[in-house]
């Protein structure tokens, strides 16, 4: 079994020990990630006063957004230390009034202290569906169970391909000369990328664009867009950074990356893969 919940609290655990929130949200790649997810949530965004779930591994960064455009939120998270971080940012930033509950969850699988139908929105960022691993369709049920009829469901999952492509970004031969215990033919035969010694990233499964089109249609759901994120655009990239510091440059290299996105080949060459479904009448 792939799916560890003690590690995958202390991942996220060390990212708010790290100050992951900041690095990321300010680096620019994690700008443009953030940038294209939020101009999708702003396009499905219910009416205000309406109820948001944001269920996952993200520490609030989409719901800041939510709420400061007068929408209620339900933060949810299996770790503790990320609640409590997240609740004392929240406070600092005078957004409580907006935030209905800060909602602990004793299983990734399980959001039984929510009632059917009762989400105008739900979001499920950074590949937390991917890091459920085995319990992928236990998850993606459970968010539909809560959600409104007709309501829209955002989620990003983990393509086949970045686990690949970040080997060369290590810059570590030896993860193809030992091919073997690098996981990479495990991963390509399970879609699994297992746990790893450093930095210590839970296992998780690796979704393609394909694969997403049946597990949609298998949960009775209706697919409204399929994108990939940052499929142009290298994390570490210096040259990212040059752009971001020229306002027109970036402005344009945000509607390359949204432009191209959906098109064939492109959705599973990102870092993740958008999906944005809502549920159909039974």
């Amino acid at each position: 079994m792939a799916f560890n919940k003690d590690l995958l609290k202390k991942f996220l655990e060390r990212r708010i020990d790290e100050g992951w929130h900041n690095n990321f949200g300010n680096s620019p790649a994690g700008i443009l990630y953030n940038e294209i997810i939020m101009s999708y949530i702003l396009s499905f965004l219910p009416p205000e006063d309406s109820l948001t779930l944001d269920v996952g591994i993200d520490s609030g960064i989409f719901s800041e957004k939510i709420a400061r455009l007068n929408r209620r939120v339900i933060i949810g998270s299996i770790s503790e230390e990320q609640m409590k971080f997240t609740r004392e940012r929240f406070e600092k930033l005078n957004l409580t009034a907006q935030i209905d509950q800060y909602a602990l969850i004793d299983e990734i699988t399980k959001l039984d202290q929510f009632d059917h139908n009762t989400f105008d929105l739900t979001i499920c960022i950074h590949g937390t569906l991917s890091f459920a691993c085995e319990y992928r369709n236990r998850l993606f049920s459970e968010i539909i169970r809560v959600t409104k009829v007709g309501a829209p469901i955002i989620f990003t999952v983990k393509n086949k391909t970045h686990f690949l492509k970040s080997l060369y970004q290590k810059n570590n031969i030896d993860n193809l000369v030992n091919a073997t215990e690098a996981g990479i033919w495990e991963f390509l035969d399970t879609n699994y990328k297992q746990f790893e010694e450093y930095p210590n990233e839970p296992a998780y499964y690796a979704f393609t664009s394909m694969e997403l089109d049946e597990f949609v249609s298998k949960h009775n759901c209706e697919l409204l867009e399929m994108r990939a994120l940052n499929s142009i655009s290298q994390a570490n990239s210096k040259f990212l950074l040059e752009i971001q510091e020229n306002e027109e440059a970036w402005s344009n290299l945000l509607q390359i990356e949204k432009r191209i996105s959906n098109e064939p080949g492109v959705i599973d060459a990102g870092n993740e893969i958008l999906f944005i479904i809502r549920k159909r009448l039974v």
